[in-house]
């Protein structure tokens, strides 16, 4: 018997757990006071490509050039932007402490080419088709291609007398003409140093606009065009855009006209998807 309660005793003390022993932990120090930073006023936000981008007015002798201003295609943009001087007082202007032209109220537009007999014979069909708009002239009326919109609301009211309308200051516009080829690189620098943006609406693009988009991306000038060449457009941005965002340049290729039958054609393909 003793043997028996030896064994199990020595088996019971077998399976007794060991006592936990507890970890010190060092004393908590003292935390010391929070201190409240105080916010600083958030700095203004700044556009890395507006930096470079030359603000001063005087440097410009154009506001719009149109390059292949001979074309079907230039004569329509022409049309519009001698309509929207008729209805405007001017280009917005840069800043605050120069007129808004150095030739007064006036849209500044550069008729551009290749051919210059071509330029004058344009430039005095559109002198003679829209001569309210040229301040040389002093026909009173516009021209009836002239788009006149009177704005709502202005209908007599019955019973009331109506103040007559005071004339409205009408906008002007100025010509200019600047032959140059579309591989004069030379010349197409110089043409997009001066004007603010450059129409091109001469093509093909894939031949006669890349030297000029190289020349307006260097020099900061904004630059449009027409282009439906989805592979020349995209080498365009690819190789200018560094140089674009250097200068200051917004380059919009692909604006309206040919690139509008495969925007249409995406379009269509969407809505019926």
């Amino acid at each position: 018997m003793n043997l028996i309660r030896r064994a199990v005793g020595n088996k019971g003390s077998s399976h007794k757990k060991p006592e936990r022993t507890h970890r010190s932990h060092p004393p908590k120090q003292p935390s010391s006071p929070r201190t409240v930073e105080t916010p600083q006023q958030p700095l203004p936000m700044k556009n890395p490509s507006a930096e470079n981008i030359p603000m001063k007015e005087d440097r410009y002798e154009s506001d719009i050039t149109v390059y292949g201003a001979t074309g079907s295609v230039g004569r329509h943009v022409l049309d519009y932007l001698l309509q929207s001087a008729y209805h405007c007082a001017g280009p917005r202007s840069t800043t605050t402490t120069t007129p808004r032209t150095s030739r007064g109220d006036g849209w500044r537009i550069t008729l551009a080419g290749r051919d210059a007999d071509k330029l004058e014979a344009l430039q005095q069909q559109l002198q003679s088709s829209y001569q309210v708009v040229f301040p040389a002239t002093t026909t009173t009326e516009p021209h009836e291609d002239f788009e006149m919109v009177e704005k709502e609301g202005e209908e007599e009211t019955p019973g009331t007398t109506t103040p007559p309308k005071k004339d409205k200051k009408r906008g002007r516009a100025h010509l200019d003409l600047q032959c140059v080829t579309a591989t004069n690189v030379d010349g197409l620098h110089a043409l997009a140093r001066r004007t603010r943006v450059v129409i091109n609406v001469a093509g093909p693009m894939s031949t006669c606009g890349s030297d000029l988009v190289g020349a307006c991306a260097t020099v900061g000038t904004d630059y449009v065009d027409i282009t439906g060449e989805l592979e020349w457009a995209a080498a365009m941005r690819q190789r200018w855009s560094d140089a674009a965002a250097a200068s200051g340049a917004r380059l919009i290729l692909s604006c309206g006209f040919s690139s509008v039958c495969s925007d249409l054609s995406v379009w269509t393909a969407v809505q019926e998807l």
